[in-house]
């Protein structure tokens, strides 16, 4: 990852240690200052920008998260979203399911039970009054609804 200025002018950069593996994904939590991204050999890599200088990699495996895991690709989360209301982590992947990482825990929490049935291509918090929830559309031409309060 690489970060410049207005000028295109280097101000970082952090090697992750990819051996045959490529990023897919990125995302950012601007409150707690820490990126995450997900790669094709089933890790998520979370660096936290100290005042200093930039700390980790903080790694979570992501193999066979699922009860079942039915193909080599099922593991591989293509897709990385930071929920700031909700203050947590969620992934797509290769087997159209959405989960939940804690990065403080470094671990997978849940599955939710979306049920798209072709890729995740975005995901989203809806907060109102009454209703807190995420919201995800997929190939599938779908949009499905999560009650994050009542799940």
């Amino acid at each position: 990852m690489k970060w410049y200025d207005k000028n295109m002018g280097l101000q970082k950069k952090i090697v992750i240690p990819l051996v045959n593996a490529f990023i897919s994904a990125i995302a950012y939590d601007d409150k707690n200052m820490v990126y995450a991204c997900t790669t094709t050999d089933k890790k998520i890599y979370f660096y936290k920008q100290g005042k200093v200088k930039m700390e980790g990699p903080k790694i979570i495996q992501c193999d066979c998260v699922s009860k079942i895991c039915t193909c080599a690709l099922s593991c591989i989360q293509t897709k990385i979203w930071f929920m700031p209301k909700q203050e947590f982590w969620i992934t797509a992947g290769a087997d159209f399911k959405i989960r939940h990482w804690s990065y403080d825990k470094l671990k997978f929490l849940q599955e939710l039970d979306i049920r798209h049935k072709d890729e995740v291509t975005s995901c989203i918090e809806i907060h109102s009054s009454a209703y807190n929830a995420i919201a995800t559309c997929s190939l599938d031409k779908t949009i499905r609804l999560f009650d994050v309060e009542h799940s």
